[in-house]
């Protein structure tokens, strides 16, 4: 299958046969409403009102319905599969834009013509990427002065190298590990990228009321 935007190469096929397998939807659902949630909950608090959001990994863009609900904010998705694109252009509220695209290439040229960004959000695909920290530091430009990375990454133990260079990249605003409805670990980070020191600076995460509510005292490990 040939797609505009994208090269064909065996993992998009994977990707293409694992959606229409239903693999994919362990992303999304009521069981993952409260790393959703919470996601959803930290664009908005560091996306400062109207500011623009970019979402990697989009998959069918669950992010954007909590992102753009009641707001002017212009949000971005980008996936590898056409198929998950498509369902996600046909469940898009009006402020949203789905892109599909391969990362390993970095970004569509439409896409950086739209910086800068409040926020950009790694959903669930550096792990998959050969060469994740290149495409991290080429968004660092397409951040606003005042612009955060948002990390969603699934099974912190098994992605453990990953975890330590993404800490180790700049200043984390926000940090916490946690296990959804479905009993799948995460963690999800905030940081200021031009920053190089990785204190912490909103406080303990297990102090959050938020987490409190999201997440429910059974469900964080953080």
């Amino acid at each position: 299958m040939k797609t505009a935007g994208v090269v064909e190469i065996p993992h998009i096929a994977v990707s293409e046969s694992e959606y229409a397998e239903g693999r994919w939807e362990r992303l999304g659902g009521d069981r993952e409403f409260p790393r959703l949630a919470l996601v959803s909950a930290l664009i908005d608090k560091f996306a400062n009102g109207n500011g623009a959001v970019l979402d990697l990994g989009c998959g069918t863009g669950a992010l954007a319905r909590g992102v753009c609900n009641g707001t002017k904010r212009l949000y971005l998705g980008i996936d590898i599969s056409s198929e998950i694109i498509r369902t996600a252009r046909e469940e898009a509220p009006p402020c949203a834009g789905f892109w599909v695209w391969n990362l390993e290439k970095g970004l569509p040229d439409d896409v950086k013509a739209r910086a800068p960004f409040a926020v950009i959000v790694f959903s669930e695909v550096l792990y998959e990427l050969e060469e994740p920290l290149r495409i991290v530091r080429g968004c660092e430009d397409l951040l606003r002065p005042d612009g955060v990375f948002v990390y969603s990454v699934w099974d912190p133990r098994r992605n453990k190298t990953l975890l330590r260079r993404l800490v180790a990249y700049g200043r984390l605003l926000f940090d916490v590990e946690l296990r959804t409805g479905s009993g799948r670990p995460w963690r999800v980070m905030v940081q200021n990228p031009r920053a190089r020191d990785t204190a912490p600076t909103i406080g303990h995460p297990r102090k959050s009321r938020l987490l409190r509510w999201l997440l429910g005292p059974r469900r964080c490990c953080g």
